[in-house]
């Protein structure tokens, strides 16, 4: 029977598969052997940043999307981010501390932080204080307008970070070329905590003008006191505007940009600052520190230690700053543009058609 001597359809298609299978292993096997094994990514580094009002506060916003531009230059799937927010502009309320504490001890509970960063001192504050609770043995990088004690930069896990609003000398030695005739210096800061922190600041950096200004600190002032104490400053005075919080009548926080706007148009003389969000609200310039830099820095630091770098050995310096100055307030003070220091930023400049 002819059928006998030949194989079936069936058979003749195990046999194909059995074949491929095996020439499949075959080149599997010189495959693993001629090319490299890749290595497998590490895992991903896990770095949080507590921010200080809700996340659609300018600076946040600034800050954050300078600081994930820098996680963003790092190998692919090394760096995994986290944001939480203190809602402390909104929340302000003690036990609204307590309760983010909770929230945040269940939700990173069975999640290392590799990198922790502060990007407010409000935020600094508050993982200070519930460290050992939540990251124990993280390293904390800080952005802040004070310098931590000693103490503090020596807790389990490490501190290191920037301090910004801190170009007092910078910012007054750039007054003063300005308005070279200058006798007088009003520095005006304050907190709703009323810790007089700022003013302190101010104090140390600026001790070496006093043998040759007259310095007077107003701090913790409300709106009408500051408008009532600076509207009749003699000719050859200058304000330093630092930061300066505060409530009004109804309890309602007023931000230092409000403030500053409150009593900047009555001031007969020229004010200075530091602060990015006081440009085009009442000062000439200064040695400004901005969100973009500050958060840029922080990252990179940040980035730095989930490397691997020792945070100890990563000294605490100044957030960048960069001069810049509203356009309008030279012209009211009659300041030339080639007065100003060498790549200043000029904001808020228009162009006549002439």
């Amino acid at each position: 029977v002819p059928g006998d001597n030949m194989m079936s359809g069936s058979e003749s298609a195990r046999i194909r598969d059995r074949l491929c299978k095996i020439v499949t292993s075959i080149v599997a096997v010189l495959i693993s052997l001629t090319v490299p094994a890749m290595a497998q990514p590490p895992d991903a580094r896990k770095v949080l940043v507590l921010y200080w009002y809700n996340k659609d506060y300018p600076w946040n916003v600034s800050f954050d999307q300078s600081f994930q531009d820098v996680l963003r230059s790092a190998p692919p799937g090394s760096i995994e981010y986290y944001a939480e927010y203190l809602d402390s502009n909104r929340f302000p309320e003690a036990p609204q501390s307590a309760l983010l504490h909770d929230y945040l001890r269940e939700k990173y509970r069975d999640r290392k932080i590799d990198v922790v960063v502060a990007n407010s001192d409000a935020s600094l504050d508050f993982l200070l204080r519930y460290r050992n609770d939540l990251f124990p043995r993280s390293p904390m990088v800080f952005v802040a307008t004070r310098l931590p004690t000693r103490d503090q930069l020596a807790t389990p896990g490490g501190l290191t970070g920037i301090v910004n609003v801190s170009t007092y000398k910078e910012t007054l030695d750039l007054a003063l070329r300005m308005h070279p005739d200058t006798d007088q210096v009003v520095v005006i800061s304050g907190t709703l905590q009323h810790d007089k922190r700022l003013e302190t600041s101010a104090r140390e950096e600026l001790q070496a003008y006093e043998g040759r200004l007259r310095i007077t600190y107003l701090t913790d002032c409300s709106p009408a006191e500051l408008i009532a104490a600076t509207s009749n400053l003699p000719r050859r005075s200058i304000v330093l505007y630092v930061w300066q919080q505060s409530k009004n009548e109804q309890g309602q926080v007023l931000e230092a940009p409000d403030v500053l706007a409150l009593f900047a148009p009555s001031t007969p003389v020229p004010i200075y600052g530091m602060a990015n969000p006081a440009v085009g609200r009442g000062i000439v310039g200064g040695y400004i520190n901005t969100a973009e830099a500050s958060g840029r820095r922080a990252a990179e630091i940040a980035v730095q230690v989930a490397n691997g770098a020792r945070i100890e050995e990563i000294p605490v310096e100044s957030a960048p700053s960069e001069a810049i100055f509203d356009w309008r307030e030279l012209g009211r003070w009659g300041i030339n543009e080639g007065e100003l220091p060498p790549g200043s930023i000029v904001r808020f400049k228009t162009r006549s058609l002439w």
